[in-house]
């Protein structure tokens, strides 16, 4: 494809895995409460619209941990976030991973 009729996406850095990936396959996380609240906490902003400091993961429950492991939410957020939010997040991503597994391991019945 000819460069200059390349369509351009908007492309985010997911902060789990630190791969570049566009827009619309990565999921924002934003930071909720200020610290004078005590520890901010952290929600799934459904739209991307939601104003102030936003992180991008991807929709994997592995890139998730990833970015509370290695600090790549606190380092987003620039400040210790309470995580304890995203429970339900992954409830939801590791559900829909294995939805998918069964789906590619059951043989399909071709008559």
């Amino acid at each position: 494809m000819d460069p200059r009729t390349e369509t351009l996406r908007p492309e985010r850095t997911c902060v789990g895995c630190r791969e570049k990936a566009a827009r619309d396959q990565l999921v924002r996380l934003v930071r909720v409460g200020s610290p004078e609240d005590g520890v901010p906490r952290i929600r799934v902003d459904e739209r991307s619209t939601a104003p102030g400091r936003g992180a991008w993961v991807h929709p994997d429950a592995r890139c998730l941990d990833l970015a509370v492991t290695r600090g790549g939410l606190a380092r987003s957020f620039r400040g210790p976030v309470d995580a304890g939010g995203l429970d339900e997040l992954r409830r939801r991503l590791e559900a829909s991973e294995s939805t998918t597994q069964k789906r590619v391991e059951e043989p399909m019945d071709i008559r």
